[in-house]
């Protein structure tokens, strides 16, 4: 009979999850000058990410064009075609967490939409 050798379980190294980036992105509304107003929100930036990832993956153009780097700046033009976006995503999505930042989000986007001597800036912190 032949002796049987016990061996090793090698165990994987147990994955770290990957860190949730909460860092801020302000949205603001400012005047045309780039003045701002005292209108502002801010907005947890891996929701936001998901939003932009649900948008993008829901084939619209205008949510995805905002920039998670930096700042980017909406004028009422484009603030009205984000108004839609913004609604498509309110009314599939499933995820409360995404429901309730655009909810915050939407007020904001609608009086730049509806005043051109307004408009939207959103300013990402690192």
């Amino acid at each position: 009979m032949k002796h049987f050798t016990p061996f090793k379980i090698r165990r994987s190294p147990v994955a770290k999850p990957p860190k949730i980036d909460t860092t801020p992105i302000a949205f603001a509304v400012a005047q045309s000058n780039g003045t701002r107003t005292h209108e502002s929100i801010e907005l947890a930036r891996n929701v936001v990410q998901q939003a932009l990832a649900l948008a993008e993956s829901m084939d619209l153009h205008y949510l995805p064009t905002i920039g998670l780097h930096g700042a980017t700046r909406v004028d009422t033009h484009s603030a009205r075609r984000l108004i839609n976006d913004l609604r498509i995503i309110l009314e599939k999505s499933d995820d409360s967490s995404i429901k309730d930042t655009l909810e915050k989000l939407l007020p904001l986007v609608e009086r730049v939409s509806q005043d051109p001597d307004l408009c939207l800036l959103v300013v990402a912190k690192s």
